[in-house]
């Protein structure tokens, strides 16, 4: 298998803990720092519930919860890029550059608006800034030229067009015509329907309240707010998320705190608890009448051939002492004979 062009080694990084950490950083990290910059409302309407296109950003419902997939990354594969485009990486981040003219960038989204953020390249007077037409739908292109700079400027809103209330499949077209100094595509902004209901809505409870000579409701248009009150909103909206966080995590942290005290002291309680003593039975070894069972205790007397009397006290220690003090008397002689002899 032959070892794969330097250009799909480029786009392809290898697999190592670098490559993770980044991975983790740009997916997970990055958006949800991003996602406290995006407004929330009430959910879309019932259309984009029953919708199942892929191309949908998701939202949450109007409770302050982050937007995750309002962004989408240059290196996102519903981007489709024609023409001359270079793969970038800087730390975490990627971007896709081109400085060939003709060079074209689309997407197709489902939204109300719709920002474009990208890389100010650095140029002067030798290097030209580029020059580039942005085109949504069948509206008239935007045809606009990059401002000079020093060195580059990242992160900065190149393109901002707001498409109405309607949620509907938009397509925007990225067509660069002039570029000495390359033109930086970094990532997509796709507005939700839920940011204009609320203006929308706003603006059709003035016109019902308002009164009419002819008593027929007057169509209003509806009227978005400007980009500093929602910025403003936003930031508020987001320094009250991040304070309550902060405060649940510390209250989370001094419960835990609390019980594992309590448990400690539970422990430490019983240990240092006395043992009860379990029960002695004291047996006092007065002789051998607590010892033997009393079938060995007995009074009697024995009478011998002899008129001998052999005395057993009671008990055996006393039938002990008495066999050893008392020693039977020599038994007589037998006269033993043979023939007619006797032997005395």
């Amino acid at each position: 298998m032959p070892p794969p062009s330097p250009e799909l080694q480029e786009v392809i990084p290898q697999r190592d803990n670098a490559s993770r950490a980044n991975i983790f950083f740009r997916w997970v990290f990055q958006p949800f720092l991003r996602s406290f910059m995006s407004p929330s409302g009430p959910a879309p309407p019932s259309s984009y519930q029953e919708n199942n296109n892929a191309l949908i950003p998701r939202t949450f419902s109007g409770l302050g919860m982050p937007c995750f997939q309002c962004f989408v990354q240059d290196n996102d594969p519903r981007i489709l890029y024609t023409g001359q485009w270079k793969l970038n990486q800087f730390k975490a981040f990627t971007t896709h550059s081109s400085a060939v003219s003709g060079s074209m960038a689309s997407l197709t989204f489902n939204g109300t608006g719709i920002t474009v953020f990208g890389t100010v390249s650095a140029s002067n007077a030798t290097v030209k800034p580029p020059t580039v037409v942005y085109q949504v739908n069948a509206a008239p292109p935007f045809t606009t030229t990059q401002p000079f700079a020093s060195q580059d400027v990242f992160n900065q809103p190149l393109f901002s067009l707001t498409l109405g209330t309607e949620w509907a499949e938009n397509k925007i077209t990225i067509r660069v015509i002039d570029a000495e100094a390359p033109f930086v595509l970094d990532s997509f902004f796709i507005f939700p329907a839920n940011m204009t209901m609320d203006s929308n809505s706003t603006a059709m409870g003035n016109a019902k309240a308002s009164p009419t000579s002819t008593g027929a409701s007057n169509e209003t248009k509806p009227s978005l707010s400007s980009p500093g009150s929602i910025s403003k909103e936003s930031g508020s909206q987001s320094t009250i998320r991040v304070l309550a966080g902060l405060l649940g995590v510390t209250l989370l942290l001094v419960l835990a705190m609390a019980v594992f005290i309590v448990l400690h002291c539970l422990r430490q309680r019983r240990r240092t608890r006395p043992k009860p003593r379990p029960e002695t039975t004291y047996t006092h070894f007065t002789g051998t009448d607590t010892i033997f069972p009393p079938s060995l205790n007995w009074t009697g007397s024995l009478s011998r051939s002899d008129g001998m009397r052999s005395v057993y006290g009671r008990g055996l220690s006393d039938h002990i002492q008495a066999e050893a003090t008392e020693v039977p008397p020599v038994p007589p002689k037998i006269p033993f004979r043979r023939n007619t002899l006797t032997y005395a």
